[in-house]
């Protein structure tokens, strides 16, 4: 096993291109990237910042395993041997073939020899692997400690000396048991029976349930689970399946705070002072990381997007995701002051400033007089994006907002503008029209990109006439340039009466 020292990175943010679009039809990129309100760091500010760090690489696709007290453990997407130990000053350690678990908060990772055989070794230090064969699915890791599935029974497993010590937990409630979460000395267990579900919180010093709690809808049962010593969380739902709610029970005092704006599916750790959660309202795509004080309740964002977070030594957290849109792992730690704060301890890919990479806008648009028509504008974007376009009739200041579908293949993202007009068959003023094009990332990182230009609309001048015959009475509708066109059933105010003899 070999360790290699990752050289010295510097990273630098780019500062984004302003590109106007042009009149031709055919827009330029990238554009301008307009600042969004509430950002940690705009692009110009990060680009005067010069952040030399010793961190090692974090390739894309790469799962933050676990987070110890002198580094973490990672594995990545490919390869024969995909785990490795890295130190947070930046040493790297290839572990040899086959599946490894790492123990939250501790320097401890485990393999799974496949035969029954696991090892565990201290990435910390120097002392020599400890070696324990017995029966039974490893779940998890805690301290140094195993945590097995031994036919219906969770056994924890342990080395003192030569001697290889089990314990049966006590305490689980009967039904289909899943192991959850881990945290230094302690993990949980959600228990799935016919009509219930139930959470228990596990210590492990004692090989006991601490504290169980109940689903109120046992079907969907819990969501968002994290365990500690001193705290729960978890998500539930509501009997009618009509909403839910996320917890934090305080395991010294048994108050329950219920967090409303927390959803479900959330990522969760927990240390003992602080919440660590993937925030983000409901429906939003955004999912930055905000850190909550357990005891006075204070909310601070950290990240601009969370993947994954891990609970770590001391009150830490390590965290897979995007800062000022540098990909990678974050050590996050809240100081003696009480403020947290985000280091940067493996890199991965500073994402490339949001811009245009296709798009299509005519300057002239001409609805025939007799037949429904739709335009097409379309536009392509190095980033998955949220597009909005509004038209804007100079004339009128009448505005409408087009809806846009999704393509395979590309263009993506494709506006229709229809001569109906809207689903009441209100079609829109003739003449000149300002556009705006706004896009935000799904990933919310960075600012909003925003293009503008001119069009003109054309659509033929109606004349309208009546005609009467033995059967039936048909009309046509006569309009001046600037009325919108509409189906002729619905210009009333636009009839002539004028009668062919």
């Amino acid at each position: 096993m070999s360790r290699a020292r990752t050289p010295r990175l510097r990273l630098t943010a780019a500062v984004a291109v302003a590109v106007a679009a042009t009149a031709s039809g055919v827009l330029a990129a990238p554009a301008t990237a307009a600042p969004a309100a509430g950002s940690p760091v705009t692009a110009a500010q990060a680009a005067s910042q010069d952040v030399a760090q010793d961190v090692a690489p974090f390739p894309k696709g790469s799962t933050l395993v676990s987070a110890g007290k002198t580094g973490f453990l990672t594995k990545a997407p490919t390869g024969d041997a995909p785990y490795s130990w890295t130190a947070y000053d930046g040493t790297v350690t290839p572990l040899d073939g086959g599946r490894y678990f790492g123990s939250a908060g501790t320097d401890t990772v485990v393999r799974d020899g496949g035969d029954g055989t696991y090892t565990l070794r201290d990435m910390g230090s120097g002392a020599e692997p400890v070696v324990i064969t017995t029966p039974g699915t490893l779940l998890g890791v805690v301290d140094s400690v195993l945590v097995m599935q031994d036919g219906q029974e969770i056994r924890l497993v342990s080395k003192a000396g030569d001697e290889v010590v089990r314990r049966a937990v006590t305490g689980l409630p009967d039904g289909t048991r899943h192991f959850g979460s881990t945290a230094p000395g302690a993990f949980t267990v959600t228990v799935y029976a016919r009509t219930s579900a139930q959470l228990s919180l596990v210590d492990v010093a004692t090989a006991s349930v601490t504290r169980t709690v109940g689903a109120r809808n046992p079907l969907l049962g819990f969501d968002s689970v994290a365990g500690s010593p001193t705290h729960m969380t978890w998500y539930d739902y509501t009997p009618s399946d009509d909403g839910g709610s996320f917890h934090v029970l305080d395991l010294k005092t048994n108050e329950v705070k219920v967090m409303d704006e927390i959803g479900a599916g959330r990522s969760v750790a927990l240390s003992e002072d602080w919440l660590a959660v993937e925030g983000g309202a409901y429906g939003e795509a955004a999912r930055p990381l905000v850190l909550q004080s357990l005891s006075h309740g204070r909310k601070t964002k950290i990240l601009d997007t969370v993947r994954s977070v891990r609970t770590g030594a001391g009150g830490a957290f390590l965290v897979d995701g995007i800062l000022d849109r540098v990909e990678g792992v974050y050590r996050v730690t809240v100081g003696t002051d009480g403020e947290p704060a985000a280091e940067l301890v493996a890199r991965g890919e500073r994402l490339p400033d949001l811009a245009v990479t296709h798009g299509t806008m005519p300057s002239v648009v001409d609805f025939p007089a007799d037949v429904d028509h739709w335009a097409t504008m379309s536009w392509d974007f190095n980033h998955s994006v949220r597009p909005k376009l509004t038209l804007t009739h100079k004339a009128t200041g009448r505005q409408r907002s087009l809806s846009y579908s999704t393509h395979t293949p590309p263009p993506t993202y494709r506006f229709s503008w229809d001569s109906y007009g809207d689903l009441a068959g209100v079609g829109d003023y003739s003449g000149e029209y300002t556009w705006k094009l706004t896009a935000t990332e799904t990933l919310h990182v960075g600012p909003t990109l925003e293009q503008t230009g001119t069009l003109t609309l054309k659509r033929p001048r109606w004349t309208a006439t009546t005609t009467r015959t033995a059967t039936r009475t048909s009309w046509s509708a006569t309009a001046p340039a600037c009325c919108p066109r509409t189906r002729p059933s619905r210009c009333a105010t636009s009839r002539t009466g004028r009668a062919s003899s």
